[in-house]
Parts: C-alpha cells; sequence; structure tokens
C-alpha cells in the first residue's frame, strides 16, 4: 500500500530499501525504548532466534 501510494508506514529504520518506498525522518525525532522478554525455558523458532540475533547486533552497534 505504501509504495502503491495508498497509506503511509511508520517503522524503525533498519536500513532496508524498497523500490517505490522513501524514508521521511520525524522532526523533531520520536525516541523510545523497548525490551523483549520470552520464556526461559522456551525455545525460539528460527526466526524469533535470527530476531534476537539481530537485536543484539544492532544493541552492540
Amino acid at each position: 500500500m505504501v509504495a502503491a501510494d495508498l497509506g503511509a508506514c511508520l517503522c524503525i529504520d533498519t536500513g532496508a530499501a524498497y523500490d517505490g518506498v522513501r524514508p521521511l525522518a520525524l522532526a523533531p525525532p520520536i525516541e523510545t525504548g523497548s525490551i523483549i522478554v520470552w520464556k526461559k525455558q522456551a525455545t525460539p523458532s528460527s526466526a524469533a532466534a535470527a530476531f534476537i540475533r539481530f537485536l543484539g547486533e544492532r544493541d552492540q552497534a
């Protein structure tokens, strides 16, 4: 919908680029904190594990 100029998307900047979509910076910037939690005994799916690794890498950058 965004690429078709039928809507807008508010999201976290991950550096990804999509055809027909351009990022717009908010002024003033909106900043927020967040946390991710999961059950200690649970084994995450491969997608969830990849997301957890991604977050860890971004946190260390």
